[in-house]
């Protein structure tokens, strides 16, 4: 399982290059909640990634084979 760390980093990423902000900077327009961009699509969200939910599946499916 990856560390919450390591996948609030990898998420601080992805926010970073979708509302355009450089490192260290608090500009940038925020349009929506990350929870709300992850959500499904039939739920009015935009389906993003959710990355915890990932890693979870991920090790579902590694436990199953």
């Amino acid at each position: 399982m990856l560390p919450v760390t390591n996948l609030d980093k990898i998420q601080r990423m992805l926010n970073s290059f979708w509302w355009g902000l450089k490192s260290g900077s608090s500009g940038g327009i925020k349009w929506l909640r990350w929870e709300k961009l992850a959500m499904n699509k039939e739920d009015e969200g935009l389906n993003f990634l959710n990355l915890n939910g990932f890693n979870l599946a991920l090790l579902r499916r590694l436990l199953e084979n």
